[in-house]
């Protein structure tokens, strides 16, 4: 086998971290809700239209996919 050809062990080890961490982050909103709107007094309605924007870039993943 070539060099190009070898498995990138290193590549996807990133990706791979890259994806755990980008689900996570999607993740941990929900429940830090509850606390947040105690801690900070934030309204219901602020605490349901941040949950919409956290939301709202996963409208660019068909460009993404075409850029792919």
């Amino acid at each position: 086998m070539s060099n190009k050809e070898q498995f990138q062990i290193s590549k996807v080890t990133l990706l791979t971290v890259a994806h755990f961490f980008h689900d996570i982050y999607t993740a941990f909103l929900a429940p830090l809700l509850p606390l947040l709107r105690d801690v900070m007094g934030i309204s219901l309605t602020f605490a349901g239209f941040l949950s919409v924007v956290q939301r709202l870039p996963t409208l660019l993943n068909p460009l993404v996919g075409v850029l792919a």
